[in-house]
């Protein structure tokens, strides 16, 4: 009963980390083409120009792709937290706040609204922006009881970088334009990295855990 048990776990961890590997390729892939959308867009300035106005450019296939990946890299992050190592109330939330900033970013890319044209499609783009937004600093939060068994580095790494976060946001939403889109990729910027820091741990864990399992001087 005890080897079924450790077999079953070793495929969970091994699936787990496997699903890990394949969020942070998703993450850099979206990071590339996101840092390649506005130089292929004419006249766009990456310091002025937001994410939203490149991806309602000319180009904006390469930023509608780049949300899409992003989106399913997130996706992918929320199963291997789901069936990999980690448990409890807390750990569950987390993998729902992944799932609707996912959700959030494939509607961000599928429903063309967010232009300067359509003033309604900017009202609903903006609830996508702060549902993404809310659900990232709950990610924070939620993954905390678990992460800080793991390295007691990522208390500080969330509340800290949380609370910088939130301050850089706020800023942001109340700045003028001339420097927006700067402010909003060094937002992105710093949620890409706590992002695959994240994944990268929870490789790292359920790789651990897959070969204490499957050790035999267990």
């Amino acid at each position: 009963m005890t080897t079924l048990i450790d077999n079953n776990i070793v495929r969970r961890s091994s699936g787990a980390a496997n699903l890990a590997v394949a969020a942070l390729i998703g993450l850099a892939i979206a990071f590339v083409l996101s840092a390649l959308a506005p130089l292929m867009t004419p006249n766009s300035n990456a310091v002025a120009d937001t994410i939203s106005d490149v991806a309602a450019g000319p180009f904006d296939w390469v930023q509608d792709a780049a949300l899409h990946i992003e989106a399913l890299a997130l996706a992918a992050l929320a199963i291997a937290m789901f069936v990999g190592v980690g448990r409890g109330l807390c750990w569950k939330l987390a993998c729902m706040m992944l799932l609707a900033m996912a959700a959030a970013l494939m509607l961000m890319a599928s429903v063309e609204r967010y232009s300067k044209d359509a003033p309604q499609g900017i009202v609903i783009h903006s609830y996508l922006v702060y549902t993404y937004g809310f659900a990232f600093i709950a990610l924070l939060l939620t993954t905390l009881p678990v992460l800080r068994r793991w390295n007691s580095f990522w208390v500080a790494l969330n509340l800290i970088g949380g609370v910088a976060w939130i301050a850089v946001a706020v800023f942001y939403f109340n700045m003028g334009t001339g420097w927006d889109g700067l402010v909003e990729r060094l937002l992105g910027t710093l949620q890409f990295g706590w992002v695959a820091l994240f994944a990268w741990t929870l490789r790292r864990e359920n790789i651990r855990m897959a070969y204490e399992r499957s050790s035999p001087s267990r």
